[in-house]
């Protein structure tokens, strides 16, 4: 799995803080803001927004993933990785499962599209 998009949060924001020498990594770790979004869709005006720079080259068989932070501050990267592994057209309902079965208290609301180039 790669990563393709910037994160649009306040960790992004604090990680640029410490590289510039302006906080120390403890700092930017125990800030109790780190988690929080800078950039979503339903803000009046959208700040962020990332794109590729070249083209993706789709071979048969990949997939693509679009998912909310609702699914990746739920699920570690091995759970998800699992349930990629599944049909795609099952994927996504299965990550929901999972995180319907954790019974998180203040669980935040989860997307997930599932993509399979097929030719």
């Amino acid at each position: 799995m790669q990563q393709l998009n910037q994160e649009h949060n306040y960790g992004a924001v604090l990680e640029k803080k410490v590289q510039q020498g302006e906080i120390t990594p403890e700092e930017a770790w125990r800030d109790p803001q780190k988690k929080a979004l800078t950039s979503y869709i339903g803000m009046p005006e959208i700040e962020e927004i990332s794109g590729n720079e070249e083209d993706i080259l789709l071979q048969k068989g990949d997939r693509l993933l679009m998912m909310s932070d609702g699914i990746f501050g739920t699920l570690s990267l091995g759970e998800i990785v699992n349930a990629m592994r599944i049909p795609a057209e099952k994927s996504a309902m299965h990550m929901g499962m999972q995180i319907e079965k954790k019974k998180r208290k203040n669980q935040d609301n989860y997307t997930a599209i599932v993509i399979e180039k097929i030719r």
